[in-house]
This record gives C-alpha cells, sequence and structure tokens, in this order.
C-alpha cells in the first residue's frame, strides 16, 4: 500500500502546531491542580498564596492577657514526612544507578573494537555531561510529577570555533551534544498516545534569551523582539513553587515529530511562537539517523573520501523523538504517570492539622491562670506576663486553672497517619537502620527488600530510560563526529587514557544493555553481603574468590581492581599481538602467571577462539604451554618439571 507523505508549508505549519498545542494543554489541564499538590506535599509552599509555611513564633510568647479569643492566623505545624521519604527513595536511586554496558554483537575483534570503543565514549560523556547529575534531577521530577523526561540533542552552536568571518560577523561552530531537562509543564505530549513508545510528537514550551534568539533567527528579529514583555513580566506560573520569572528571554513553542510513514519517517521539527507565528520552518527531524553499521560499511570501502561523504548523506535515516520518557507509577492507557505523593499527600496533610491541633493547644493553655475570688486585693498589672489573674465571686481558695486534656484518639490517629504515609511510600524501619526490637540482620534485608519491591517497576523503567539516553547519545556521535576527535578517558590503572575516535568507530557491531539489580538485592551494602554468603557455594562450582570480589562492584576501590585486572589485559594483548604479527611471544619472567594462566584457559572456551584459524590457535596454545612450563620453573625445585609439550596446571586459585 502507497502512503502519500505530507510536506507542511508555513501556513499549515502554524495551524497543525497550534490545534496540537492546544489539545495537549487541555488534556494535561487536570493534572496541574495535583501536580502543585505534590509540590505542596514535599517543599511546603501553599498551593493558594505561594508563601512559605513556617510556625510563627510569637504564638510562643505567652501572652494570653488579651480578651480577644483565640487568633484566627493559626500556627502551622508540617512534619513533612513525605518529603524524608522523597529524599530517601531520590537518594537510593542516585546511589545506585543503572549501569550501561556495550555487548559485541558477535565474536568478530571488529565487533570487539568498536564496542569498546563506545564504552569509552559512554565513560567520556558521563564526566563531559554531568550524567549523574543530569540523571538525578531526572528521578527528582519523576519523583515529585509521576513523569518526567530528558532532552538530548545535536546543538550546532555549541563546541569550538571553526572558522569566524569578520565581515558577516558570523561564527561557525563545529557543534556538540546538548542534554536539558525540561520541566514536566513544558511538556506537551501526544494526547492521543497510550504508552511512551507510541507518542507521535511533543511539544516543548522553551524560554530562550532574546538576544540568542535573534542571533538564531536574524530574519525574525523584530517579531523576537515584539515577544518580549518588560522586565519580569515575561513569566509563567509553576504553580506551588511560585513563578518562573523571564527578564529578557521570548516565549517559544519547539515541535518535534517522530518518524511516521506519513513524513516518510523523517519525523518533522520547526519552532513557532505562542499564537503561532512560524520561527523556524517545518523541516525533516535533525534526530534522525542511518541504520546501524552504515556508516561504516562505506568509511571501510575503497571509495575516494569525497564520494563516501556523499553516500552517507544519501543514506535512509529514521527519525525518532529526542525525548527520553521516566513514570513513576503506571497508569493503564496513559503516557502520565502518578507520583507516591499523591497518596501521602492527604495523609500528611490530616497529619499536619494534628500537629496544629496540638500546637493550638499548647498556645491556649500553656500558660498560668490564678482564679481568686472576686474580694481578694490583687496588685497584678496583666501585660505580657505568663501569669493571668482571674477574679471570681467566690471565697474559695485560689488555684490555677487546669489545662485540658487532648482527646485520645488524637494520638493513635497521629500514628496510624505515620505509619500510612510511610506504607504508601514503600519504606520501613529497616531501611532507614531502625529496629524496635531486637531483630536479625536476615529479618532486616529481607524487610529492606520486601519494602523495594514495591518500586520494582519504577527500577525497571529506570534502566531502559538511562539505556535509551545513552543509545541516543552514541547515535549522536556516529551521526556527527565525521572526523576524528581526541578525548580523554579515565581508564584502568587509574590513568587517562587519550584516543582519537571518529563516529565511523562505534557504527555497528555492538549492542547497549542496561543492567540494574538484575538477581541480586538493589541496595550495594546488602548485594555484597550476599555474595559473601553465597561464597561456600560459588567456590564449590568453580567460582574464584576473586570473581566474587569482581561481582561486589566497589565502585570506591577501583584502583585495586584494576590491579585485579591487569593479568587479563596483559595476556589479552599478547594473543591479540601474536594473531596480529603471526609469531610466538615468549612469555617473561617475574609475571603473574597463576591468573594469566587461568584467563587464557578461560579464553580458550569462549566462541571468539573458536572461529580463530588453526595457526593463531596453535600460536595461543604453544604461547600457554611455554608460560605453563615457565611458572613451574619459577616455583623452585620442589615442582614438578614440566614440559612445552605437556604440562600440569598450577591450581587456578583465585584466576579470572
Amino acid at each position: 500500500m502507497a502512503i502519500k507523505i505530507q510536506n507542511w508549508n508555513d501556513a499549515q505549519t502554524k495551524q497543525e502546531v497550534l490545534k496540537r498545542f492546544r489539545q495537549a494543554e487541555l488534556v494535561r489541564k487536570r493534572l496541574e491542580d495535583q501536580w502543585n499538590q505534590n509540590e505542596y506535599s514535599v517543599y511546603g509552599y501553599s498551593s493558594v498564596t505561594g508563601s512559605s509555611i513556617l510556625v510563627d513564633e510569637s504564638s510562643f510568647s505567652g501572652d494570653g492577657g488579651d480578651d480577644e479569643g483565640v487568633s484566627d492566623s493559626i500556627s502551622r505545624v508540617n512534619v513533612a514526612l513525605s518529603f524524608k521519604n522523597m529524599r530517601f527513595i531520590h537518594s537510593q536511586l542516585s546511589a545506585n544507578p543503572p549501569s550501561v554496558a556495550m555487548r559485541p554483537t558477535s565474536s568478530d575483534q571488529g565487533d570487539g573494537k568498536k564496542a569498546d570503543a563506545a564504552d569509552r565514549v559512554v565513560r567520556y560523556s558521563i564526566r563531559k555531561y554531568s550524567m549523574q547529575e543530569n540523571v538525578d534531577q531526572l528521578t527528582l521530577g519523576t519523583l515529585t510529577y509521576g513523569t518526567a523526561a530528558m532532552k538530548t540533542i545535536w546543538d550546532s552552536t555549541r563546541g569550538d570555533i571553526i572558522a569566524f568571518d569578520e565581515k558577516t560577523g558570523e561564527i561557525e561552530l563545529e557543534g556538540d551534544i546538548a542534554i536539558s531537562l525540561p520541566h514536566t509543564r513544558n511538556l506537551f505530549p501526544d494526547p492521543d498516545a497510550r504508552t511512551i513508545p507510541n507518542i507521535k510528537w511533543v511539544i516543548e514550551r522553551i524560554y530562550m534569551d532574546l538576544e540568542e534568539a535573534q542571533a538564531r533567527w536574524p530574519d525574525k528579529a523584530e517579531i523576537l523582539k515584539q515577544l518580549k514583555q518588560d522586565s519580569g513580566s515575561n513569566s509563567f506560573s509553576f504553580g506551588a513553587q511560585g513563578k518562573q520569572e523571564h527578564f529578557n528571554s521570548v516565549e517559544l513553542l519547539e515541535y518535534w515529530e517522530t518518524g511516521l510513514p506519513t513524513n516518510g519517517y523523517l519525523g518533522r521539527y520547526c519552532v513557532t511562537t505562542a499564537d503561532g507565528t512560524v520561527i523556524e520552518p517545518c523541516r525533516p527531524s535533525p534526530f534522525r539517523f542511518p541504520k546501524s553499521g552504515s556508516i561504516a560499511a562505506i568509511m571501510d570501502s575503497d571509495k575516494p573520501d569525497e564520494v563516501k561523504d556523499e553516500l552517507i548523506k544519501k543514506l535512509p535515516q529514521m527519525a525518532s523523538l529526542p525525548y527520553h520518557f521516566l513514570t513513576d507509577i503506571d497508569v493503564p492507557n496513559s503516557i502520565w504517570g502518578k507520583s507516591f505523593l499523591e497518596y501521602t499527600g492527604p495523609l500528611q496533610e490530616v497529619l499536619s492539622q494534628l500537629d496544629t491541633a496540638y500546637l493550638d493547644n499548647i498556645r491556649a493553655h500553656g500558660v498560668a491562670r490564678m482564679v481568686v475570688s472576686g474580694q481578694a486585693e490583687v496588685n497584678v498589672d496583666l501585660s505580657n506576663s505568663p501569669w493571668d489573674v482571674t477574679k471570681v465571686d467566690s471565697n474559695q481558695a485560689p488555684f490555677f486553672m487546669e489545662v485540658p486534656q487532648m482527646m485520645p484518639e488524637m494520638a493513635s490517629t497521629r500514628i496510624n497517619m505515620v505509619q500510612g504515609i510511610n506504607d504508601t511510600a514503600g519504606v520501613n524501619e529497616a531501611m532507614f537502620g531502625q529496629q524496635q526490637r531486637e531483630q536479625s540482620g536476615a529479618s532486616m534485608q529481607y524487610a529492606t527488600n520486601q519494602g523495594n519491591m514495591i518500586r520494582r517497576r519504577l527500577f525497571n523503567k529506570y534502566v531502559l530510560c538511562v539505556e535509551s539516553i545513552y543509545k541516543a547519545i552514541l547515535n549522536l556521535v556516529r551521526k556527527h563526529w565525521t572526523i576524528e576527535r581526541t578525548i580523554r578517558v579515565l581508564g584502568q590503572e587509574k590513568a587517562f587514557e587519550s584516543i582519537a575516535l571518529k563516529g565511523a568507530d562505534i557504527d555497528g557491531g555492538y549492542d547497549v544493555v542496561g543492567e540494574y539489580g538484575v538477581s541480586l538485592s538493589l541496595d550495594p551494602m546488602t548485594r555484597r553481603e550476599e555474595i559473601m554468603q553465597l561464597q561456600p557455594l560459588f567456590e564449590k562450582a568453580g567460582i574464584t574468590t576473586r570473581m566474587s570480589l569482581k561481582m561486589m562492584k566497589l565502585n570506591e576501590l577501583e584502583g585495586m581492581f584494576d590491579k585485579l585486572q591487569m593479568a587479563e589485559d596483559r595476556q589479552r594483548e599478547i594473543f591479540e599481538e601474536q594473531i596480529a604479527t603471526q609469531s610466538l611471544i615468549e612469555p617473561e619472567e617475574f609475571q603473574d602467571h597463576e591468573n594469566m594462566i587461568a584467563w587464557a584457559l578461560d579464553y580458550f572456551m569462549t566462541a571468539e577462539f573458536k572461529y580463530l584459524s588453526e595457526s593463531d590457535k596453535d600460536l595461543c596454545r604453544e604461547h600457554l604451554r611455554r608460560r605453563i612450563a615457565q611458572a613451574a620453573k619459577e616455583k623452585g625445585p620442589a615442582a614438578p618439571a614440566a614440559t612445552a609439550a605437556s604440562a600440569p596446571l598450577p591450581p587456578l586459585t583465585g584466576a579470572l
């Protein structure tokens, strides 16, 4: 079936973008009040006035001498348990983020090298673009609003200066990846989508500095200038967190459309004003990429460089959205997630009211009030003194007024509210290291793991989101790094490695796999304890102590792990050099023979070794025979003699 591609002119762009923006805005409007309440629950701001909820210290002055009764300005107490729980969950996500691994798609050495190059690019990106901070902010938005997104694009206005034309005043930049975190209130996704992968388009409301906008679109300078309002008046209410003021910015709408049959799978991209005026005409989405491996195939050919560049430009490309969404609580048939704050917020409000009632009772009756007979002569000037004297027509002895007691149900109700908030948030005492009675370590671990199970879906989506982010970064690199760039990566043995890479070096041959506590506990400390408990079983199964230590992922001890990795790296380098030069390399003296032999034996069982040529296999086997002989020789006369033809293997305890 043939499908006709629809191209938009400026009139259609204005009509479609404005119509879709209004539709998405209308559908999303019902969520905004809930977002205000979530912000109020966590950050302690009134969703009505935007003012901070603080305890009125004057209420503790003890001034009860007026006859006006209870003041209307009730002191507000907010024990923010929701904030505490959100901060704990946020810290848990930050302390143990998903890891991404580059897995070669075959045993071919070329695929292994591309996977290694991609891994270096990822490690470079983590430091270059502050990915830890960006991902933490992403999870914070997810926990607060239920839905958040990260945006990854190629920004041609970034990077180093390539050329400067003094006559025209134009600067040519090499471009760079731009990582941003759009506010959830500024995102307007396709309202017809029912799952995140099915989102067809997203409109983002962006605020850009007027001078930058005029530099990007000089032909629209006058229109942009008219959009700028007076200082501080160009603002947009962000609900409970107050207004976000923009003093020298213009408000624009950025439209992104994924690859669809109606747009030839090229997507669409345009920029308009809030009233639909086109600033940047509709064009194919810049966030589109050729098929994996197609660039490398052209670069590996014998064609001239000019021909290669033209062929790469003509490659068919598939567009996608540059937004990577993460949701907290799934809602059936909806792309918008819910935050746990929606459920703890009402309980938090009841708890605040109970605590406020306690405070009001203390303020009203926390002073000494004496009652004396009407004939008594009391020489007391009533002022701010905590002593108030009341005269009654009675001859009874003076006495102090008793403070009325609170309802007994209030204490139990408060306990229930606290328990309900913690249960709904999925936290328990064991997670905070608290225990009210003597409890075994195993039961506390079980309680911690069961508490984390309530967020199992969040962890799964967390992995997929991070995996999607790094796939996008690698796609941007392989498309836009057309010339070699030198990057510095913190490699093994705690040394910076400088390596020159271009996009074709990481094109195809591997896949990105995200991992997050696949089989063991999510908590790092608990996972290490589980590994230690399983160590006897590992040893019986042939898993060495060294491998178990590596599984613990003690990231703070990278230098020590690099030392454990040295034997593996040196032996691999020897095998690769032998295969490349087709010559045997003699083992040297005083090396870590035991672990180098252990790694070589594991290597002989891999598919990579299976598909080597017989001559390459013979070189590797001969090197291993001589290394075994060298190891036996260095052990001294007590060790049995080993021959090059067949040598007994030494114990491989501790080998990888």
